[in-house]
């Protein structure tokens, strides 16, 4: 489960997402949507631990504060940012590449 509690994140001092606040069961499917230049990458970035942003708030992965952990220990959890559109390599399943 996921759990993104009250988060804000900073791009260059610039506030992008607000208290943003959801939880995502296993399973379940959510849809992000919103305008050009909502924050819904950036919200996704900091999702991915990317060390950019200035992130306050909590993320929680399956009752875990991953809040501060890097990128890597988040992938290892399970939880990255990939392509939108995944890049096509002749001869490589896209498994291939996620490994």
């Amino acid at each position: 489960m996921l759990e993104v509690q009250g988060l804000e994140v900073k791009v260059e001092g610039k506030k992008i997402v607000k208290n943003a606040s959801f939880t995502l069961k296993p399973g379940e499917i959510i849809l992000l949507m919103g305008p050009n230049g909502s924050g819904k990458t950036t919200l996704l970035r900091a999702l991915a631990g990317d060390p950019r942003l200035e992130v306050s708030g909590k993320i929680i992965l399956d009752g875990e504060d991953i809040t501060h952990l890097d990128p890597v220990e988040r992938f290892r959890k399970g939880l990255f940012l990939t392509f939108q559109i995944v890049p096509d390599f002749e001869g490589l399943r896209v498994k291939d590449i996620l490994e």
